[in-house]
């Protein structure tokens, strides 16, 4: 029969699968400083899923800002061509 420290070790160990033995470690230093002696597997797992979603939030609104950036550009360019072709049409009256 698995002991609660077996299963929570094996739990970790498919979890690890799903990120990188360095966010575990990152997570487990920080867990270290708060309290040594109270380091789970549900709480490794929280703090590495909260970078990840830290992560996702800022390379959205980099491509969010990207966008508006190009999306501004676009209408400039716009702009610019509806003066020269209403320049064309005037000049050309």
């Amino acid at each position: 029969m698995e002991s609660k420290k077996e299963k929570d070790f094996i739990e970790l160990l498919l979890f690890m699968n799903e990120t990188t033995i360095s966010e575990v470690q990152n997570a487990i230093s920080l867990l270290k400083k708060i309290n040594p002696t109270n380091i789970t597997t549900e709480k490794i797992k929280s703090i590495c899923n909260r970078d990840n979603t830290n992560y996702i939030e800022n390379y959205s609104v980099n491509i969010i800002d990207n966008a508006n950036h190009i999306y501004t550009e676009i209408k400039l360019q716009e702009n610019l061509i509806d003066k020269i072709c209403h320049s064309l049409v005037l000049k050309s009256i």
